[in-house]
């Protein structure tokens, strides 16, 4: 990505610019308007009063009467009672042609590899800048034979992907995507009651969207509650006997841009979406839902692009979904179908948010509790419950401190648990009544899961996690989770009904901090119910798409291995901060802080103990492209710096196994001003904090849970090792 400097010794010459800019207006099909005229500006079949304000190249810039201001182009513009301008005539390439491509001000020679017009995908046959290869996706008007007489747009088309290396694969998608946000932004967005386009409204929908019914909502309030009651909520037992599954969908599409977008299983009923989003080609999006307990596809169907299904109901009888919409304020739309025939029937949409911040109401997590009701949280964390047929509101919840970060629905339906910054909630799900506050030492929960007799919820984060035991009202501490990086990457939380819990391949047990069984799983599982896993992936030798369902081997069946914990009370622990960068003050502060929390956790710090506390910082360095930011593209100037990447990691660590880690990464500003004088590489070095990274070894000291209570020993007896095989699990060679 091109970063930019703002030079401040330019200013003079931008106030130039704009000055120039105004001799240089082009004329449009019409008399040239000047600043302040009266003009109209087409909006779909409609003519809308606005006051022309200045024209910048191609671009022109208008006012509505309501204050609104806008850039458009000539063909949307006229004056007041003339005749419709006739747009230009469309330009056309073919694949494998010779043309001239318009990169920022000037034209370099390219070759058209793929032609889906409006959108042609060029490749220079020179090196341009840094990049020994440059693929881009181009509008037309980029785009010119040799030869030809053709301008070209004034200022660098933001509709335009360009990607530095010769990873055509990902420059397909994403050049795709920004294009697509380009077409709803300009021609097929929603209006709103004047004609008007409104740029972050949601794709188009072929379905009425309803108003959202918030006449009877009971607004929560959550925070400083008590665990005043036990709330078991268990659910149907499994499907059985339980059993590894691979099932073959029948919805396959067969394209290479083919990717399965969700798996979820709530309970006997499992849902798969794949997306198919080819460039050049329309969009697919295919549902297809799966019977576990006779381990066949049920049915699956093509579905509209413009909702993307994110829940099924236990039953399997209905679906859920959000706006299926790119860029800002476009995923606040609810989705509800009925599938209790061959095809899901649309049942009705609205928005559940009201918040009227752009993006703050798209809906981060959808689950049903029953077949009627669902519950939702968005982007704010709110987290809100609906009746799934009418869209009637039933409760709302703002939790404190950052929101909801988590939420997950009991296996019977009956309890919500909200996860927030230190604390959760457990919520009647059809009056909103907080039923438990059960205290938390997880400050960024990502994961949130009930065992399937509702007697154990477990909460997992990046480093750590934490389980209830809801019956006996207890909360166990929380456990130490080393960062994973190998093939168990991505692995579904699953929560056994004795409440030993699988994360990331590894075995725990929530109550002791003991290891148990590690499982080498393959990456992209994304759901866990009960003592299974659940994935999609293509089959080995051809372009089909298997639902797996892996049962794991029972933990408690092979043992648990006796707790063997480091940094207990009496224990020896050796800090390290020689390799953390930053002030000498600061240093000198981490370093006393991380003894001071030694010291109270009743630890001896020694120089030849077998733990360390260790605090450093690594440097990560790559070249990138930095650009002036001047007003005309031929007065920009473009930079090769090297930039500095800082990442800082707090860790535990027995004999230089990783136990524990918590890390962060600081770089260069996306925009840094240059000084007089100074050079393009200076300038990016002088915007690094260096301080940053000591200054967050700081804040986790000073927070309320800086380091998990329960550390495991990475060096013990982890038990049995079971492997991923095509038809299970098998216990894995010594």
């Amino acid at each position: 990505m091109t970063k930019r400097f703002d030079e401040t010794t330019r200013r003079l010459w931008r106030l130039a610019g704009f000055a120039l800019a105004g001799c240089l207006m082009g004329s449009i099909a019409w008399a040239e308007p000047s600043p302040g005229d009266a003009v109209e500006v087409r909006e779909g079949d409609v003519w809308s009063p606005a006051e022309f304000l200045k024209q910048e190249g191609r671009r022109f810039q208008i006012r509505y009467d309501d204050g609104t201001e806008e850039w458009i182009t000539a063909d949307r513009l006229r004056e007041v009672g003339g005749a419709d301008a006739e747009p230009e005539a469309s330009r056309r390439f073919r694949k494998g042609q010779d043309v001239e491509f318009k990169k920022h001000s000037r034209w370099v020679d390219a070759e058209i590899k793929r032609a889906s017009h409006p959108l042609y995908l060029v490749a220079t046959k020179d090196r341009l800048g840094s990049n020994q290869f440059h693929w881009e996706w181009v509008d037309p008007d980029r785009l010119r034979e040799p030869g030809e007489d053709h301008e070209g747009p004034d200022v660098f088309s933001q509709f335009g992907h360009s990607v530095h290396n010769d990873s055509i694969r990902d420059s397909l998608r994403e050049a795709q995507a920004e294009y697509a946000d380009h077409l709803k932004k300009e021609s097929q967005t929603a209006r709103d009651a004047t004609g008007r386009r409104d740029p972050f409204a949601p794709p188009p929908f072929d379905h009425p969207v309803s108003q959202a019914d918030r006449s009877q909502m009971q607004s929560i309030a959550l925070g400083g509650g008590q665990w005043e009651e036990a709330v078991v909520d268990p659910g149907e037992p499994l499907p059985g006997p339980l059993r590894s599954l691979s099932i073959t969908t029948r919805a396959n599409p067969g394209s290479f841009f083919a990717r399965p977008d969700l798996v979820e299983a709530p309970g006997r009923f499992a849902l798969a979406v794949i997306r198919d989003e080819e460039p050049g080609k329309a969009k697919n999006l295919y549902v297809e839902r799966f019977d576990l307990a006779r381990g066949r596809s049920q049915s699956a169907a093509e579905f509209d692009f413009a909702s993307l299904p994110r829940a099924i109901s236990p039953d399997g009888q209905r679906l859920a979904g959000r706006a299926n919409g790119r860029g800002a304020s476009s995923r606040a739309r609810l989705d509800v179908w009925d599938w209790s025939g061959r095809e899901p029937a649309h049942v009705i949409s609205f928005e559940p948010g009201e918040s009227g911040r752009r993006g703050a109401d798209n809906l981060e997590s959808i689950r049903f509790a029953g077949r009627d009701t669902v519950v939702v949280r968005t982007r704010s964390g709110a987290v809100s419950a609906w009746e799934a047929t009418t869209g009637r509101g039933l409760w709302e919840a703002n939790p404190p401190r950052g929101g909801a970060q988590a939420l997950a629905i009991s296996p019977g339906g009956a309890v919500a648990a909200v996860a927030g910054a230190d604390e959760v909630w457990l919520l009647d799900t059809k009056t909103g009544r907080v039923r438990a506050t059960l205290p938390s030492t997880l400050a960024s929960p990502t994961a949130l899961s009930f065992s399937q007799n509702g007697q154990t919820l477990v909460a997992a984060s990046a480093d750590r996690l934490q389980a209830w035991d809801l019956e006996a009202r207890v909360a166990h501490p929380g456990v130490a989770v080393a960062p994973s990086s190998g093939p168990s990457a991505g692995a579904g939380l699953v929560v056994f009904d004795g409440g030993t819990v699988v994360w990331r391949g590894q075995t725990f047990d929530p109550a002791t901090g003991a290891l148990g069984a590690t499982y080498r799983l393959a990456a992209g599982f994304n759901a866990g119910v009960g003592p299974r896993l659940i994935g999609m992936d293509r089959a080995a030798r051809d372009e089909r798409r298997v639902l797996n369902v892996w049962a794991l081997p029972v933990p408690q069946a092979e043992g648990v291995a006796a707790p063997r914990l480091i940094l207990q009370r009496g224990d020896a622990v050796r800090i390290d901060t020689s390799g953390l960068e930053g002030s000498a003050d600061l240093r000198r502060q981490a370093t006393q802080q991380l003894t001071a929390w030694a010291t109270a956790r009743g630890l001896t710090v020694s120089r030849q103990a077998e733990v360390t506390l260790v605090a450093e910082t690594t440097t990560r360095s790559e070249m990138e492209v930095y650009e002036t930011d001047e007003l005309f593209p031929s007065q920009r100037t473009q930079s090769d710096v090297r930039v500095d990447t800082k990442v800082t990691r707090l860790a535990v660590e027995a004999d230089g196994v990783l136990a524990w880690q918590k890390s962060r990464a600081a770089s260069a500003a996306s925009r840094v001003t240059i000084q007089e004088g100074q050079s393009a590489q200076a300038a990016v070095d002088a915007s690094l904090d260096r301080d940053a990274g000591v200054r967050f070894v700081i804040d986790i000291l000073n927070s309320t849970h800086p380091l998990p209570a329960l550390i495991p020993d990475p060096r013990g007896d982890r038990g049995a090792t079971w492997a991923l095989e095509p038809g299970g699990f098998s216990p894995a060679a010594p």
